[in-house]
């Protein structure tokens, strides 16, 4: 990819274009991670996990479970003892899990509210901008998956 291309790529990302007739306007994207939006809940996360809902993209796992309505999106991350033994290292990971969360999150928007888990599922380690794209890619997969499974349910009314 060119310079350019990726700098328009950052600048979509940042900025929601806005079109109206005869001008065109740019909408800071809500790039928070508030307190309300992080998964604490023991009771929700055993439930997340007994779902059994899915979708993955090695090395991230991304777990989900539709929240009733009138909740607020939440995500959690996770980084396994199993891989990094030493907490510094899980807590960069789940730093840059956070952050590649908070700066994607718009993907996720599907009109419902969403619990999430995002998983950093192995031991080679990577850098922010290779975790970066393989999370858009994750998220891009979960997003196509509900709009199957919103497609399926309103032939299944027809």
């Amino acid at each position: 990819m060119g310079l350019r291309f990726r700098i328009l790529q950052i600048f979509y990302t940042i900025f929601r274009p806005t079109f109206v007739p005869g001008n065109l306007t740019f909408k800071m994207m809500d790039a928070r991670y508030p307190k309300t939006g992080k998964l604490k809940s023991r009771k929700l996360i055993e439930s997340l996990f007994a779902a059994r809902q899915s979708v993955a993209k090695f090395p991230l796992r991304l777990a989900y479970m539709e929240l009733p309505e009138g909740s607020t999106q939440q995500m959690g991350v996770s980084v396994s003892k199993k891989y990094f033994k030493r907490a510094h290292d899980r807590n960069y990971y789940k730093r840059v899990l956070r952050e590649c969360y908070r700066t994607n999150k718009s993907l996720l928007e599907t009109g419902k509210p969403y619990a999430f888990m995002l998983m950093y599922q192995t031991s080679e380690r990577m850098d922010f901008h290779q975790i970066h794209e393989l999370t858009v890619a994750l998220f891009g997969k979960f997003a196509a998956r509900q709009s199957d499974t919103i497609r399926d349910a309103s032939a299944l009314k027809e």
